[in-house]
């Protein structure tokens, strides 16, 4: 089978990601190669992470370096613009301090195996657009771009961070980039993988049960808004790639998603160690069974 580990956009609750794979090597004794690692956001960064070193160090980076990557800058700029109508949250340097420790120069044709990060154009030439950034040997390759620029690309979340080389976050299309990567494995300018060699582990960062959070029905901006459209948005293009891929795919796709009791955002200083204690109680079984039919 020709294996695809696909890892959802989560910000710091990717943490899960990395700590429910380290879970299963240990269980298994062997580390999990996948021929194809794709990720978006948080995701892209787990995803490029395990290519160069194991998945506690992955968890450990993580937990050293969250206040790195969420860093607000200086006082001044958080007083002129308390509610960040006029810019980002946060400073986009410390997350690319962050990878550049991480990964340095290295580009995304450096690594031995395939890889890909999903973005978005903002501004290209015939509109804005999804993109992705691989190293598959294709004139569609990206094996030149620097993996700390494809990663950032990949996380400039809209109000979060700046916007990146004129890319956006990945998570407004693909959050879930299980079926770009099958698109790419399986196009034949690319991969050409026939379907049915295909096999999918995908693991989300965790989904809050929600509804629309009003009894009326028809809503304006305002009641659009308050009722939850940004998580019914970000929701729905994750199922949307969740469906078509296991459509295709049946019972060689596996989707691997936590679901939270409460809502915990992708840069709360407790997102790391709710979803360490979150990952240490998740049943890994069904997981290692699966693999055994699949990822042999």
């Amino acid at each position: 089978m020709y294996k695809i580990l696909a890892l959802d956009g989560g910000g710091l609750r990717s943490v899960f990601q990395a700590y429910l794979i380290d879970r299963i090597e240990q269980r298994i004794g062997k580390k999990i190669l996948p021929d194809l690692s794709a990720g978006t956001s948080g995701g892209a960064i787990v995803a490029a992470a395990l290519k160069i070193m194991s998945a506690d160090e992955v968890v450990r980076k993580f937990s050293i370096g969250q206040r790195e990557i969420f860093n607000r800058g200086g006082l001044r700029g958080q007083v002129n613009d308390l509610w960040n109508l006029e810019g980002a949250k946060y400073d986009s340097a410390g997350l690319r301090n962050f990878l550049a420790t991480i990964f340095q120069d290295q580009t995304l044709g450096s690594f031995s195996s395939r890889i890909l990060i999903t973005s978005f154009d903002l501004r290209h030439k015939a509109g804005w657009e999804p993109a992705v950034f691989h190293n598959f040997d294709s004139v569609k390759a990206s094996k030149d771009l620097l993996v700390v620029d494809a990663i950032m690309r990949s996380t400039a979340a809209p109000t979060f961070f700046p916007v990146y080389q004129k890319y956006t976050d990945g998570g407004v299309w693909g959050n879930n980039p299980s079926m770009a990567a099958i698109a790419a494995a399986v196009d034949s300018m690319v991969g050409g993988i026939p379907l049915k060699a295909i096999s999918v582990l995908s693991i989300g960062t965790g989904r809050l049960a929600m509804n629309i959070r009003t009894a009326a029905n028809d809503l304006g901006i305002f009641d659009w808004v308050k009722g939850g459209l940004i998580d019914l948005l970000l929701d729905g293009n994750i199922e949307s790639s969740h469906y078509y891929s296991k459509s295709l795919l049946g019972a060689a796709y596996l989707r691997v998603q936590l679901k939270l009791n409460e809502k915990i955002k992708i840069d709360s200083p407790r997102a790391i160690s709710t979803m360490i204690i979150e990952a240490k109680r998740y049943d890994i079984e069904p997981i290692v069974d699966w693999m055994q039919g699949f990822w042999v």
